[in-house]
């Protein structure tokens, strides 16, 4: 009876948080959805208005644009939405793949905003075994064109989570390599000639699990979330005078647990992490107490 009571509790509460989705947008007024910007603690950011799960968020260069992972029920169950400011308001959220693409999550704005990267566990071909692939749609005139999945020299490594893509059009991710392995690394596919090179290891990949990176559309510093066991950190690595990155540095996020899917807003003020079921914003400037001396 506990355990009934439990799980129809859960419910009302999970229908509860996707009703709050769909309602309330127009009225918010300003950027970031109109939220009281954080300090240098992190707080829950559009608490009642966003039901975060497995995905954190990304926003369009000009920040008119807010994208995140919606899951529902049914065969489309993780869904990318957007929501898109209107200027006395924002939208309501809609699919960005309505019907097209099953399992969508993670999006992730390249910094030119002309590209979105994404995971997905979509099949290439029916009755396929699932598994987690990289993905990326191109922008058009009316929103964004068919996804398509990255070529093998990405796609053929254990992926898992966030990516991440740099200015230069760079693409790194937490992953395993073909080869096998039980623990992610950081890796990072050069894009070199409007194509992919074979993917590497980087060199701040240390003995613990790091995925869910992110890294500073200039390349001075770099994120990334580390797994300990049962807990979890977000470090920084800065970039050295000679182009090599320092040792990774733990970031204070105060009492937030297991933090993961570190993300900077593109006008550089705030850090967003996702501490399931809620993401947490913050003064960027806490990267830069990380920072070493020199």
């Amino acid at each position: 009876m506990a355990h009934r009571l439990s799980v129809l509790i859960f419910g009302l509460l999970v229908l509860s948080c996707i009703g709050a989705i769909a309602t309330g947008f127009s009225d918010l007024s300003g950027p970031y959805l109109g939220q009281e910007p954080p300090g240098l603690e992190p707080v829950p950011f559009a608490e009642r208005l966003i039901a975060f799960t497995h995905s954190s968020l990304s926003i369009s260069p000009d920040g008119t644009e807010i994208y995140w992972a919606d899951r529902t029920e049914g065969p489309m169950a993780s869904q990318i939405v957007c929501t898109r400011s209107l200027g006395d308001g924002w939208s309501e959220p809609a699919q960005v793949f309505p019907n097209s693409i099953s399992q969508s999550d993670c999006p992730v704005i390249s910094p030119d905003g002309q590209k979105m990267f994404f995971n997905s566990i979509h099949p290439l071909i029916p009755g396929e075994r699932e598994r987690e692939r990289l993905w990326v749609s191109e922008r058009t005139e009316d929103g964004w064109g068919d996804p398509t999945p990255l070529a093998d020299v990405v796609n053929a490594f254990g992926l898992h989570w966030q990516c991440a893509v740099d200015a230069d059009g760079h693409l790194y991710f937490g992953a395993t390599p073909p080869t096998g392995g039980s623990d992610d690394d950081i890796y990072v596919a050069r894009w070199i000639e409007r194509s992919f090179l074979t993917a590497t290891r980087m060199e701040i990949s240390t003995t613990l699990d790091e995925t869910t990176p992110f890294i500073d559309p200039a390349g001075e510093y770099f994120l990334l979330s580390r797994i300990d066991g049962q807990e979890g950190h977000i470090a920084a690595c800065f970039r050295n005078a000679d182009g090599s990155w320092t040792q990774p540095v733990v970031l204070d996020l105060g009492d937030v647990e297991f933090p993961v899917c570190p993300y900077v807003s593109p006008d550089g003020k705030y850090l967003f992490v996702l501490s399931w079921p809620k993401v947490y914003w913050v003064d960027a400037q806490i990267i830069e107490a990380g920072r070493p001396l020199r």
